[in-house]
């Protein structure tokens, strides 16, 4: 059947500034713009129904929006925080009609021009696949618990490789979304994101279900795997072997300094979005 859409976006919104953001940026909504252009250049020339949750933002924030897309959707909050938005986000995805890939999307990413287009493609082409994130988490290649990159694939020049964990920046189907909604939801609960991957990918959940003194110096990497057990024990019991794919290098990088994705010169991509601020402590 030949949707509306190429893909259905949640984009949250929170108008505060992180604790773990780039020290010199003084203005959020600056950061947002220039996020949501870069956001907007990822997506090619793909058809995309976007759902806008600002969550207590200014009318200026709605009006950037409108700006910069034809077909946006505005869902005000009043400040409900991370964990609401997110459940609004899988609300959303999982009741539209409009598209099977859908995108959970955060304010403060910056993304490589036409890698939204690129993950859809991917997706589509390659029917066995779960989940894919653009962000190739520094994580994956120092915290054991995240750790290792598994399988590889090389899809339109771009290198994949599969992880067992990311951030709650993500594409799926909507089909599998519905799915794995409940496990999800825990996160309003206090599970944690890496925790929800760990369960929905399986293979360091059940390694260290073996040999959990292997944990024993990781007090984050232990309560990591004690929630991923506690939340979705059923998951990792019972369902499906999810996969998750990045690619390598990285489509797209959260904008934490710590945290930037590696094997890419962020520098180059930043100074195009002209963010006040966002060169600082690189």
């Amino acid at each position: 059947m030949q949707r509306a859409y190429d893909l259905a976006v949640a984009y949250r919104v929170y108008p505060g500034l992180s604790r773990a953001g780039f020290p010199g940026v003084r203005d959020k909504e600056a950061l947002v713009a220039g996020c949501l252009r870069s956001f907007k250049a990822a997506l090619g020339d793909l058809r995309v129904k976007i759902w806008a949750i600002l969550d207590g933002c200014p009318e200026s924030y709605a009006e950037r929006f409108r700006t910069e897309f034809d077909d946006v959707t505005l869902v005000r909050m009043e400040r409900v925080g991370n964990a609401r938005t997110f459940l609004e986000q899988i609300s959303l995805l999982c009741a539209q009609t409009d598209s099977e890939m859908v995108y959970f999307a955060e304010d403060d990413y910056v993304y490589m021009p036409g890698a939204l287009e690129r993950m859809v493609r991917f997706l589509e082409t390659l029917r066995d696949t779960s989940f894919l994130s653009a962000y190739d988490h520094p994580d994956t290649y120092c915290v054991p618990a995240s750790m290792p990159h598994g399988d590889v694939r090389l899809h339109e020049a771009q290198e994949w490789h599969t992880v067992v964990s990311t951030c709650l920046s993500f594409m799926t189907r909507r089909s599998t979304l519905v799915h794995v909604a409940p496990l999800l939801k825990t996160y309003a609960r206090g599970n944690y994101d890496s925790s929800i991957w760990q369960s929905l990918t399986k293979t360091n959940t059940r390694v260290y279900a073996h040999a959990p003194w292997r944990l024993a110096t990781d007090t984050f990497a232990l309560r990591v795997m004690a929630k991923a057990w506690w939340f979705g024990w059923k998951e990792i019991i019972r369902g499906p072997q999810y996969t998750l794919w990045v690619p390598v290098p990285s489509l797209a990088t959260h904008l934490a300094p710590a945290y930037l994705a590696p094997k890419v010169d962020w520098t180059v991509h930043f100074r195009e979005l002209q963010i006040p601020g966002l060169l600082d402590g690189i």
